[in-house]
């Protein structure tokens, strides 16, 4: 990466290096990226469209050739004893005033000339150029060095300080070319990063300022825009634009955008079928989407810029009535299941009903069983306490009968109370009141025989 083109309200020699080196730059990377494009059309036996660019080689011819370049002129100018920057802006008037890339100032009295960049038309001041281009130390840092306190120092720089400044400035500018300029060392500098980025594979990386105030969250669009042009990527973009930017390998294509044709059998290609299948595939997709202009490789498709936009546009009308019917179906799957859900839910309930019904009639059997069990056991209960009462009777009956009438003649008129069946006790106290007396011994022995 590098600064990036420069154009500002003064602009000097600094400027004219830094502007250059981007010409040559973009000058390396159109022909780098054309040649590509050329190179890889061929392999790929696709007729090349028609991509154009602006070439900016006259322009580069006209700093860094020799011997009637800007930087050529700038070295002479800078060797000569009375050389200074107006004769060299005379100069440059005289030898580039046909050209269209130069333009002099309508009046003589600016010292300037105007250049047509690639990336817009800078002015650049004169004012310096041959001082800069020189590089020679000032009358006072030669002082400052000769009063140093190493002797080499003082050696090498003690006799340039003791010489009157007009003396310096005619042996600094009148010295033979050995020590090179800057400009000089500038030209060799970019020659060489050139033949370096022509053995390797260049990656070109912008980096680009969003604002000039180093501010977070800040984005200038303007200045960024600026830096877009300046650093040529705008440029590249054109170029790119018009010819095919869109490269893809045919099963990559197909495998993409196969919804588009809905050919019988193209869901079963994939990247290990036949060449020839898959372009046929690729064909038939490019005839349905109506891209006019594609071509077809040996192994891509090429497609212009718009062709994408169209596809997907394409893509999205298709995915919209793919997302519409899907949407019926679901409905449709959803009042279904909500039939059979609510078909479901009245059987479930007729079961309940039905199983309640069943239940209830269950219960209703068994309680009148238990009611009948109940009223047979209180009925068996009721017949035993009958015949208990009834063996009672019987028993107080015989007593009745057993005991003699005479004895009791008040039995009959006021018979008592009917009492319980004789125990145990009352047998006993029975046999003890029966001593002497034979009516109560023949009663007791009754009663026995009762038991």
């Amino acid at each position: 990466d590098i600064f990036g083109f420069e154009n500002f309200k003064n602009n000097s020699f600094e400027q004219v290096c830094i502007n250059v080196a981007n010409e040559q730059l973009q000058y390396y990377f159109n022909q780098h990226i054309f040649a590509w494009e050329l190179e890889e059309l061929k392999l790929e036996g696709v007729k090349p469209c028609g991509v154009t660019f602006v070439d900016n080689k006259p322009l580069l011819d006209m700093f860094l050739q020799r011997p009637l370049g800007v930087f050529a002129l700038l070295d002479e100018e800078s060797y000569f004893p009375k050389g200074t920057d107006l004769s060299l802006l005379e100069k440059m008037h005289k030898t580039f005033k046909k050209f269209k890339y130069y333009n002099a100032p309508i009046s003589p009295q600016q010292h300037v000339f105007v250049v047509h960049h690639f990336a817009g038309q800078v002015t650049y001041i004169v004012d310096g150029f041959l001082e800069k281009n020189r590089d020679t130390l000032s009358r006072n840092v030669n002082s400052l060095l000769a009063k140093s306190g190493n002797p080499l120092i003082v050696l090498l720089f003690g006799a340039a300080a003791s010489e009157p400044a007009e003396d310096v400035r005619r042996v600094s500018s009148t010295r033979a070319p050995n020590k090179l300029s800057v400009s000089a060392t500038f030209k060799n500098s970019l020659l060489e990063l050139i033949s370096k980025m022509m053995t390797a594979e260049p990656h070109f990386i912008r980096c680009l300022k969003p604002n000039t105030q180093k501010k977070a969250n800040s984005y200038d669009v303007v200045h960024v825009a600026e830096q877009l042009k300046y650093t040529g990527v705008l440029e590249t973009t054109r170029i790119r634009r018009d010819g095919y930017a869109i490269r893809l390998p045919f099963h990559e294509f197909v495998t993409k955008y196969q919804t588009l044709a809905m050919a019988p059998g193209m869901a079963d290609l994939d990247e290990d079928s036949d060449t020839d299948d898959l372009r046929e595939a690729a064909k038939a997709i490019v005839k349905q989407a109506g891209l006019r202009g594609a071509q077809f490789g040996e192994t891509r498709v090429f497609l212009k810029y718009y062709h994408g936009d169209k596809i997907l546009r394409l893509m999205e009308l298709q995915h919209q009535g793919a997302t519409k019917i899907a949407n019926c179906v679901r409905c449709f799957l959803a009042r279904r299941k909500l039939h059979h859900l609510r078909e479901r839910k009245i059987k479930e309930e007729a079961e309940k009903k039905a199983r309640a019904e069943r239940e209830a009639r269950e219960r209703a059997r068994q309680e009148q069983l238990e009611r009948e069990r109940a009223a047979a056991e209180a009925a068996a209960k009721e017949a035993a306490r009958l015949a208990e009462e009834l063996v009672r009777l019987r028993v107080h009956a015989k007593c009745l009968c057993a005991v003699k009438i005479d004895h009791f003649p008040a039995f009959y008129s006021h018979p008592p109370p009917l009492r319980p069946l004789p125990n145990r006790s009352a047998i006993a106290s029975c046999r003890k009141s029966a001593t002497g007396k034979p009516h109560c011994e023949r009663r007791l022995r009754w009663m026995k025989s009762g038991d």
